[in-house]
C-alpha cells in the first residue's frame, strides 16, 4: 500500500476533479463521492487504533527497517537517502537500465510540459510519477535488499511505454508531414520499431547475465528434495528451517516458517508437530529461535542427511521421539 496508495489517491482525486468540471449533477452528488471517502477514511481510522493493527504495523515496521535505530529514517536521513546517487544507480538504474532511462525521459516530459498544462494524457503521467517516486522513497529509506526494489519496476516500465508511444505518435507526424503520407500508415510503422528497438537494447544488456546463469546452473535444490525425501522415506513429517520451503517444496511433508514473529514461540512450535529440522552451518535465524527455546534441543535430534549450498552446510536432523515438545 505505501507503493500504491498515492497512485490511486492521485487517480481518483483526477478523476473527481475532471467530472466536477464537465458534470451538470445537482450539489448533492457532487458531495456525495468526498463523503464517501471520509466516511471510508473514518473507519479506518477507526481500524487503525485497534490493538489487532498495532501488531501487524510493529511487525511490518520491525521487517521493514530491520536492525537500525529509528533515528535514521528521521527526515534529514530520508532526504539524504533519496537523493543518494549509489541507491538510485544500484537499486534503480542498474536493475532496469533502459526502462529506467526511458521512464525518467518521460519524467522529465512531464515536469517541463507542467507550467503550460501538460500533454492530454497527464494524469496518467502523474498517477505513475507519484507510484514510482513514493516506492522509491519507501524502499530507499528503509530495505536494501535489491528484490524490494524490482516493485519499482511496474511504474517505471508504464512510464517508459507511454514515451515510446508519444515519441511514435510525434515522429508519424513529423513523416508524414514530410513525406504528405497518412498518419495511420506511419504510426504502424514507426511504432514496432520503437518497441523492438527497446527491447533489443534492454536484451543487450541483460543477455550477458543470463548467459553467465545458463553457464554456472546447478541442481542443488532439486537434488536436495529428492535426497530428503530418500532420508525421511515414505511417512507423514513436519520439517521447519530457514530453508524449509526451497528444499522440502517437491516432497508430501509439510514445512513451516519459523522467524521472528512466525512460529517463534514454544507454544506454537508445540502446536506444528514438528518431526525435522532443516538448520544451516550460519545465518540460521530459524535456529536460534529453536535452540532458545528448547534447550535441550542438540540431544533430542539425530542427523541424517547434509548437502552445500550458497557455501552453507544445511543438515537435516529428524527428532527422537517426535513429535518436538
Amino acid at each position: 500500500m505505501v507503493t500504491l496508495g498515492p497512485m490511486f489517491l492521485v487517480l481518483g482525486l483526477g478523476a473527481y476533479v475532471r467530472w466536477l468540471r464537465s458534470s451538470s449533477a445537482p450539489w448533492w452528488r457532487k458531495v456525495l463521492p468526498p463523503a464517501n471517502g471520509l466516511a471510508l477514511l473514518g473507519g479506518l481510522l477507526l481500524y487503525c487504533s485497534t490493538p489487532q493493527y498495532e501488531r501487524v504495523l510493529k511487525r511490518n515496521f520491525k521487517h521493514m527497517v530491520g536492525s537500525r535505530e529509528v533515528s535514521e529514517i528521521e527526515v534529514g536521513g530520508v532526504l539524504e537517502r533519496v537523493l543518494d546517487w549509489s541507491l538510485w544507480y544500484d537499486g534503480y538504474f542498474s536493475l532496469m537500465p533502459i526502462v529506467s532511462v526511458l521512464a525518467l525521459a518521460q519524467v522529465v516530459r512531464w515536469l517541463v510540459g507542467l507550467p503550460r498544462g501538460g500533454p492530454r494524457d497527464a494524469g496518467w503521467t502523474t498517477t505513475c510519477v507519484a507510484w514510482l517516486f513514493s516506492a522509491a522513497i519507501a524502499f530507499f529509506t528503509t530495505q536494501v535488499e535489491l528484490r524490494f526494489r524490482m516493485l519499482l519496476f511496474a511504474p517505471a516500465s508504464l512510464l517508459a511505454a507511454a514515451l515510446i508511444v508519444d515519441t511514435a505518435r510525434w515522429s508519424s507526424n513529423v513523416i508524414a508531414n514530410r513525406l504528405n503520407g497518412e498518419h495511420g500508415r506511419t504510426s504502424r510503422f514507426v511504432a514496432p520499431v520503437l518497441v523492438a528497438a527497446a527491447l533489443a537494447a534492454s536484451v543487450s544488456f541483460d543477455v550477458k547475465w543470463y548467459s553467465n546463469w545458463i553457464g554456472t546452473r546447478t541442481y542443488v535444490v532439486e537434488t536436495a528434495n529428492r535426497e530428503i525425501r530418500e532420508a525421511i522415506g515414505e511417512r507423514s513429517a513436519v520439517v521447519v528451517g530457514s530453508w524449509a520451503p526451497e528444499f522440502v517444496f517437491d516432497t508430501p511433508y509439510q514445512f513451516y516458517y519459523v522467524r521472528s514473529e512466525f512460529n517463534s514461540s514454544k507454544a506454537r512450535l508445540r502446536r506444528l508437530g514438528i518431526t525435522h529440522l532443516l538448520l544451516m552451518s550460519r545465518r540460521d535465524f530459524s535456529g536460534r529461535i529453536l535452540r532458545r527455546e528448547f534447550s535441550d534441543l542438540g540431544s533430542r535430534i539425530r542427523k541424517q542427511t547434509s548437502f552445500v549450498y550458497r557455501g552453507r552446510n544445511i543438515t537435516l536432523y529428524a527428532v527422537e521421539s517426535p513429535p518436538l515438545t
